[in-house]
């Protein structure tokens, strides 16, 4: 399974990279220093997951580099599913 991921590298600046079921953040982290012709220091980079809104609601985890790409994308879709319902029982509730 090959799944696109959007990185956003800074402001303005974002990079696609198809993640395999095997990638890891490792994986990814190199296509994208690849990208962005960095040789030096390469270990210095890491890759954040940001969730919730943009701002100061969201929440940044720096990710490990062992870490599979589709377990975080799994996680998401766990977590966009419980909210859902959460919303639904909380609509319905309101309802009656």
């Amino acid at each position: 399974m090959c799944v696109n991921v959007s990185i956003e590298v800074y402001v303005g600046r974002t990079i696609c990279v198809n993640a395999e079921s095997y990638s890891d953040v490792s994986n990814i982290l190199n296509i994208v220093l690849d990208e962005l012709n960095i040789e030096s220091k390469r270990s210095m980079y890491c890759l954040l997951e940001r969730r919730g809104l943009s701002g100061s609601d969201s929440e940044e985890t720096v990710l490990g580099l062992d870490e599979k790409i589709m377990d975080i994308f799994c996680s998401w879709e766990n977590e966009a599913e419980l909210l859902a319902l959460k919303k639904k029982k909380l609509t319905n509730e309101h309802a009656n």
